[in-house]
């Protein structure tokens, strides 16, 4: 439990960062094409933890700009496993989404989890280990 709990003030310091680091712009792709050099990034989605897991793990993700945000997961062959948030978001607040697969039979092995919002996409990778 302490693991955790030091896991979860570390994302939220991670996606608190982003947000006060409005100065700072990252080159992305929205709608297929890139972003220019002084643009700033409306979206930030971090890596899973822990990962490898189950049966729950945490995404931290953030929003600098309001917004509805979808956040699918997709097995390996990108079949949709399931769809873990579909909803409107305000700026400014780094979020937590806390996952559980334990209630679906899903097997072990690599997972992709995608955030769409204001048509720019993110994609990160994931693996269950039952």
């Amino acid at each position: 439990m302490k693991k955790f709990l030091i896991s979860l003030v570390i994302t939220a310091f991670i996606c608190l960062v982003f947000l006060t680091c409005t100065d700072k712009y990252i080159t992305t792709l929205e709608d297929g094409e890139e972003l220019s050099g002084n643009s700033s990034v409306p979206i930030f989605l971090g890596q899973n933890d822990p990962n490898p897991f189950y049966p729950a793990t945490n995404i931290p993700f953030a929003v600098n700009t309001p917004m509805h945000v979808t956040l699918k997961v997709y097995s390996e062959d990108w079949q949709e496993v399931a769809i873990v948030l579909d909803r409107d978001f305000t700026a400014g607040v780094p979020y937590i989404q806390f996952v559980e697969f334990y209630k679906k039979d899903i097997p072990s092995g690599d997972y992709y989890y995608v955030m769409e919002g204001s048509g720019i996409t993110k994609i990160r990778k994931m693996q269950v280990l039952k």
